[in-house]
Formats: structure tokens, sequence, C-alpha cells
């Protein structure tokens, strides 16, 4: 979060830098990996997400998520994370969210409101 944050204020070194420590302690977390080249990817830096994804399948060469996302940059297309990692991706509010994901559990749709009385 804090390199997402850090990205929103315009400081894509310091965003950098976090987040190549926080890929380098979480290996394994391929929202994490998917998020920095989607930054990089939006900054107009096309190798150097496509890098960091190559990074990402050779230390997780058994997420197919990764794999296709790399595919999907490689062919010159635009990632699209939200259809991969869903509620994952969208908690880093770097894009808008669905309206499938707007609410989420629990909330009370349908513009009804309980009324309660005096009495």
């Amino acid at each position: 979060m804090l390199g997402v944050v850090r990205y929103r204020r315009k400081d894509v070194e310091g965003m950098r830098k976090v987040l190549e420590d926080a890929v380098k302690v979480n290996k394994k977390e391929g929202v994490l990996w998917s998020a920095y080249a989607w930054i990089l990817e939006n900054e107009n830096r096309h190798e150097d997400a496509i890098a960091v994804l190559s990074r990402a399948v050779q230390a997780n060469p058994s997420d197919e998520k990764l794999k296709s996302s790399l595919q999907t940059l490689q062919n010159g297309k635009k990632l699209k994370l939200g259809k991969l990692y869903g509620e994952q991706w969208f908690q880093f509010m770097l894009e808008r969210p669905p309206p499938q994901f707007v609410g989420g559990p629990g909330f009370r749709g349908g513009g009804r409101r309980a009324i309660y009385g005096r009495g």
C-alpha cells in the first residue's frame, strides 16, 4: 500500500524502492508483483513491467495468473487485473471496481430502508 501511495503522489522512484523491497520479502504474492507491473505499465515503462513479471514467473513458476499477465504484456495489451484478482486487486484503488464489487456482502441495496415509528 505504501508503494501505491507514493505512486499516487508522483514519487515514482520512492514507489520503485518500496515495491522492490516488498517483492523481495513476499516472493509468492502474485498480486503484489502484478500491481508493481501495472504501475510501471501505466507510467509507460513497458519493458520494465515485462521484466518485473518475468522475475515474478521465475519466482512463482506455478502461478498461472502471473503467466497470463506476462503473456498479455508481451502481446502489447493492457493488464486487466480486476478480472484476475477481483477484490484483492481493487483494494489498491488503482482502478474503479465494476458495479458487482461495489457494496459487497451485507450491502442493503434496492433503495429500501427501515422505517421505525415512535410509539
